[in-house]
């Protein structure tokens, strides 16, 4: 396992350093972003299969972005990996190419359908696939329908943009109220690679092992976000250099990755992790930080084996669940009640600003705004302090 383990991260790290950076370095250099998106995200095999681990090339772009292709796509994990390693990194906009391999059918019903799941976990800058400068010859073909005036609702396409408009306002107030960190298992694949393992970006059908960790991938997402219970993936190559555990002044431990900061850890699905994660957990729990563990629990660390994990688990701030949805959506429990209460306040508010009347309201929704900005700049100089403390 350690050796395939070593060859997908040099592969990936050789890919960031000769491909990412010097993109990226010259578009800073040129005054422009660089956005768009890389090869296959839909699973963790596919990921492997092109790339290595995507989670890790997103803080090397200016807009980091996916592509989300035909109606159907319901891969919501894509969005969240994207989502987790910009809010982490402190990247505000992020691009999903979206609409691509759909079809002349595709009406304004669908394109708010496969827009509105992206919206909700992130996603803010919409690439449309596509418009077309001619529908000459075989390109009338080429992945419809075309967002332009070749679609008879194209003077009309103002309704769907305005919505998302709207939408984005909203998602933009505030910060969200997540505090749960999910290891996502891509070094696991790794592992289960060998000669055969998989057809391009599928898992070979004899590969056993790497088709129930797909399964376990796809249920584990939607066993905690099934529950409206919001989290965050933790990449473990990004969070060694950047992870910090903090005892707040009411005694409670936070594991800060990056931006984001996590009272309670989930590991599940995973075979192996790396050194660092071990060490990062340990410290979080002696600090009365709380790791959950659903399900196996590692066996292997750095693709070796070792009972490193398993005594982790035995820590009195770490609690051992089997792999059930309603097991699982206990952790998250107390940030659930939370939520709800938070929202509740906030619609009692509101209530009570509206029942003065439209000139208040107003007045109130544009001191919200001001208010805003200030709390953008003195956000600012708060993380260029921390930085600079830091060093």
């Amino acid at each position: 396992h350690k050796v395939k383990i070593n060859y997908v991260d040099l592969a990936n790290n050789l890919f960031i350093e000769r491909f990412a950076d010097p993109i990226n370095d010259w578009c800073n250099d040129n005054n422009m972003v660089f956005t768009g998106h890389v090869l296959h995200e839909d699973s963790l095999t596919s990921q492997t299969a092109t790339q290595g681990s995507l989670m890790r090339f997103y803080p090397h772009m200016t807009y980091p972005g996916i592509d989300i292709l035909a109606e159907g796509n319901r891969c919501y994990w894509v969005v969240k990996q994207l989502s987790s390693a910009a809010r982490q990194a402190g990247q505000k906009w992020l691009l999903s190419e979206l609409y691509g391999c759909t079809g002349w059918q595709f009406n304004f019903a669908a394109h708010k359908a496969v827009g509105d799941w992206q919206a909700l976990l992130g996603i803010n800058l919409r690439c449309h696939h596509l418009s077309w400068y001619t529908m000459e010859g075989e390109s009338k073909r080429d992945y419809p329908a075309s967002i332009l005036h070749q679609s008879k609702y194209y003077k009309d396409y103002n309704y769907v943009e305005s919505y998302f408009a709207r939408f984005g306002v909203v998602m933009s107030q505030g910060r969200p109220m997540c505090d749960l960190l999910v290891l996502n298992p891509i070094e696991t694949t790794w592992a289960l690679m060998y000669p055969g393992w998989s057809n391009w970006v599928v898992p070979a059908p004899n590969n056993k092992e790497l088709h129930a960790l797909e399964g376990k991938y796809a249920k584990l997402f939607h066993y905690v976000m099934g529950e409206q219970i919001d989290f965050d993936y933790g990449e473990e190559y990004l969070m060694a250099p950047s992870y910090k555990v903090v005892v707040n002044d009411d005694g409670k431990a936070m594991l800060h990755i990056g931006e984001c900061a996590y009272s309670t850890v989930l590991v599940g699905v995973a075979q192996t992790i790396r050194p660092t994660t071990v060490k990062m957990l340990e410290e979080f729990m002696n600090a009365g930080g709380k790791v959950v563990f659903t399900g196996d629990i590692p066996s292997y660390v750095d693709g070796e084996e070792s009972e490193a994990v398993k005594e982790l688990a035995k820590h009195e701030n770490a609690t051992v669940v089997p792999f059930e949805a309603k097991e699982i959506a206990f952790i998250g429990l107390p940030a659930g009640i939370q939520s709800f209460l938070f929202s509740c306040g906030n619609v009692a508010v509101q209530s009570s600003v509206n029942s003065f009347g439209g000139a208040f309201m107003a007045g109130n929704t544009a001191a919200g705004n001001i208010e805003g900005f200030i709390w953008i700049a003195m956000n600012a100089f708060q993380h260029t302090a921390l930085t600079f403390v830091g060093q």
